[in-house]
């Protein structure tokens, strides 16, 4: 009531003021606007050049067609990282299940860039992006989304070779932009997907989707994504942060559920399909150590630190030899390169390969930029791009 009372005198009182209130709310429109044209003109104008490769890897040809299983837990930490640094978990249990189940794991294997959309553009792209060059920390890579479930170089490359490309996501995170979808098909519908969603609110059942897949897709060469939001990272804010080991301690408990999601679905395609290509190729890092994600935008030096971010687990279950392939394969943006270049049986493939820097956006620390915090060799590093 008191608030209602004092609204009521306030608006009599300045009831004399509405057209001087009315121009002052004119003039922040139209502030508004002028720093909004460059900003469009900007996004309008992106280049996709990026996305352009100098050989001929966009007709490549394959000699075997196994169906691909590319599975992304999120935030799934390298082998070689989880039990040192910020981690400091046994996990050889589940690494010696990986091997017996006849996977190859890659301990030092990497991201190139730290977020889910920003990496997994890198992967499907084949190419480094650099963020678009926008080094703007309080927001995702533009049309990241399209980059991954639109057209891109990983989809070309398989359609060429008649695989059918399949989506099978948990949420609809890489979903809300609602890019056109370049697979053929995808377990979660546009019409089922709030304009308002922020990604989380609708939640499938990844393993009952694969299952029906695979009995329905008996014939042809198929090509699954497969997107799980376990174990994921740390919180993002500081206002969600439970401090730096409740953290930790909480990411150990998804970890241990992200390990019998993944011996399940393994399970799954080995039971009905004995000659699979199984990737398990996490987005990035736990971010562990640090007290909230968004502290990784703080300039360091700390190898600890920026392995927490791009360290990534990487295990293949290979159709055949892959020795004369995946010896440079270190980083994620290269993964499908190799994967290619095996199942083509052409080595001159790798001719082109990217380098297996990793980069972040800086805005502490540093003059706000894009810097590359890993080199080529995984070593600490900090130079401007």
């Amino acid at each position: 009531m008191l608030a209602f009372g004092l609204a009521v005198i306030l608006g009599i009182s300045l009831s004399k003021f509405i057209m001087k209130i009315v121009r002052f709310q004119l003039l922040l429109a139209i502030i508004g606007f002028i720093f909004l044209v460059p900003i469009l003109i900007e996004y309008l104008n992106l280049s996709e050049d990026w996305k352009t490769h100098n050989d001929a890897i966009e007709d490549a040809r394959f000699t075997s067609k196994p169906n691909i299983y590319f599975i992304q837990p999120d935030g799934y930490i390298g082998t070689s990282e989880i039990k040192k640094g910020h981690y400091m978990i046994d996990n050889y249990k589940f690494d010696t299940i990986l091997q017996n189940k006849g996977f190859k794991v890659y301990p030092d294997f990497r991201s190139n860039y730290f977020s889910t959309l920003s990496s997994n553009s890198a992967i499907f792209s084949m190419k480094h992006h650099f963020y678009n060059s926008l080094a703007d920390t309080d927001s995702e890579m533009l049309r990241a989304r399209k980059n991954i479930l639109g057209h891109n170089t990983v989809l070309s490359v398989l359609h060429q070779n008649n695989y059918k490309t399949h989506a099978i996501l948990e949420s609809p995170y890489l979903m809300v932009s609602r890019p056109k979808l370049y697979l053929k098909t995808c377990n979660i519908d546009y019409r089922d997907v709030s304009y308002l969603s922020n990604g989380f609110d609708l939640k499938k059942n990844v393993l009952e989707n694969l299952k029906t897949q695979i009995l329905d897709n008996k014939e042809g060469h198929h090509f699954y994504f497969i997107e799980k939001m376990l174990p994921g990272h740390i919180a993002n804010l500081k206002s969600n942060s439970k401090g730096k080991e409740k953290e930790r301690l909480q990411y150990l408990e998804k970890l241990d559920a992200a390990n019998t999601w993944l011996k399940d679905i393994i399970a799954l395609i080995q039971d009905n399909d004995n000659n699979a290509l199984i990737i398990i190729a996490a987005d990035h890092g736990g971010f562990v150590g640090f007290e909230y994600s968004s502290d990784a935008h703080i300039k360091t030096d700390k190898l600890s630190d920026l392995n927490s971010v791009f360290s990534t687990l990487l295990a293949i279950k290979w159709t055949g030899d892959s020795t004369a392939y995946d010896d440079t394969l270190k980083s994620s943006v290269n993964l499908f390169r190799v994967v290619f270049s095996f199942l083509s049986e052409d080595k001159t493939l790798l001719d082109d390969l990217e380098e297996n820097s990793s980069y972040l956006t800086i805005d502490n620390g540093a003059p706000v930029g894009i810097y590359k915090v890993l080199n080529k060799n995984g070593k600490a590093c900090f130079e401007k791009h």
